[in-house]
């Protein structure tokens, strides 16, 4: 470097230290303020980010949900846990890199898993390793932006399946699942996947005795329907029922004649719309509600006295007076948890006082019932 360079080199540096100098506490008014705002923005892209490590391929369960999977390593991975026994993969984007499209093989699960739930999946194809920057910034729909499904396959040892709500509708793909595995014993899924194509493989001598629908805001109705009834299920759970669910519920219960244990959740409670669904469930012997809203401050259990056990879940503020049912009943076994359980309580306490045929307990926030036999 020449004598002028230097110099120049040198000026140069002495005003960059004269600015500093001008810059009170550099690093917390420049410095801090700047790296904040570039976490806070890389926060954004944590989708992108993340890294699945396992320390061991024993783990019975494992979840994977909200995220971006590149699928070619995700085909490798899965099948080498082969003890899992209990998998969740839903809310996912898997990305295929253009140069590998299209993949060689297929998603083949692990053989021991027992449960299973599929939700929402999308596949995508991108150039993320040639344009990272592209991919984070600009282009967020890829080449192609598809629903992905894991492939129907036999899984012998699948006990439980469930497809969740936010599954976009393919109409074969409940009917092959079930085809491939006749062993199932549970299934859950939406009720706009309900059809005659499904009812026939629920219907054929089967192991399930199990079955759960759950229902969306939209209202659906159900597709190409023409179902016998399923002699073989004994336990039906219904969820997010809401008024204009009712004729949909009155359907499904007509579908299951021998139901010993119904579970079902509601917005808000409906006196005479439960009334109708025990008139119409002979062999009932359960019964669990989860109720939303509650809007009455007395709650008449009487009208559950052909039953032998209930079970409420009531989110309510407000204090709930309830009626215990009067004895001889086939009713024995009541569990109540409500937000005012200890108001209730009390209540229930003053009203048996006189004429003592309920054995009333709190056992922690539930209020538990058991009939005095006489």
């Amino acid at each position: 470097m020449n004598e002028a360079n230097s110099v120049n080199y040198y000026g140069i540096e002495n005003e960059f230290d004269r600015v500093l100098e001008t810059i009170p506490n550099f690093q917390s008014n420049r410095i801090d303020p700047f790296m904040a705002d570039l976490i806070k923005m890389l926060n954004n892209f944590d989708i992108h980010l993340k890294q699945v490590e396992f320390d061991r391929l024993y783990r019975p369960g494992l979840s994977i949900c909200e995220c971006e999977l590149d699928l070619k390593s995700f085909n490798k991975f899965i099948l080498k846990l082969d003890k899992l026994e209990s998998l969740s993969i839903k809310n996912l984007q898997f990305l295929v890199l253009d140069e590998e499209w299209p993949l060689d093989g297929e998603t083949l699960l692990p053989q021991g898993l027992k449960e299973l739930e599929l939700g929402n999946m999308c596949l995508r194809r991108t150039d993320l390793h040639k344009n990272p920057y592209k991919f984070l910034f600009i282009d967020n729909s890829g080449f192609m932006n598809v629903y992905f499904y894991i492939p129907p396959q036999r899984l012998p040892n699948l006990k439980k399946l469930t497809v969740s709500k936010d599954t976009a509708f393919y109409s074969n793909y409940i009917p092959n699942l079930l085809d491939l595995n006749p062993q199932l014993t549970h299934v859950t899924f939406p009720y706009y996947y309900l059809s005659s194509c499904v009812g026939k493989y629920l219907n054929m001598p089967s192991n399930i005795n199990e079955v759960q629908v759950v229902f969306k805001f939209e209202n659906y109705d159900f597709r190409n329907f023409n179902i016998t009834p399923l002699d073989s299920v004994n336990i039906l759970s219904i969820k997010s029922i809401n008024s204009n669910h009712y004729r949909k519920v009155y359907t499904l219960i007509n579908l299951c004649p021998k139901l010993t244990k119904l579970h079902a959740s509601f917005d808000y409670f409906d006196d005479e719309f439960i009334e109708r669904l025990l008139r119409k469930l002979d062999h009932l012997k359960a019964i669990e509600l989860e109720i939303g809203y509650f809007r009455l401050g007395k709650f008449d259990l009487s009208i559950f006295s052909n039953i032998e056990s209930l079970r409420l879940n009531i989110s309510s503020n407000q204090t709930i007076n309830y009626k215990l049912p009067a004895q001889p009943s086939k009713l024995k076994s009541i569990k109540i948890s409500s937000d005012s359980y200890r108001e209730s309580f009390n209540f229930m306490l003053k009203e048996c006082s006189s004429s003592p045929t309920w054995n009333i307990k709190l056992l922690g926030s539930v209020i538990s019932c058991s009939a005095i036999l006489t």
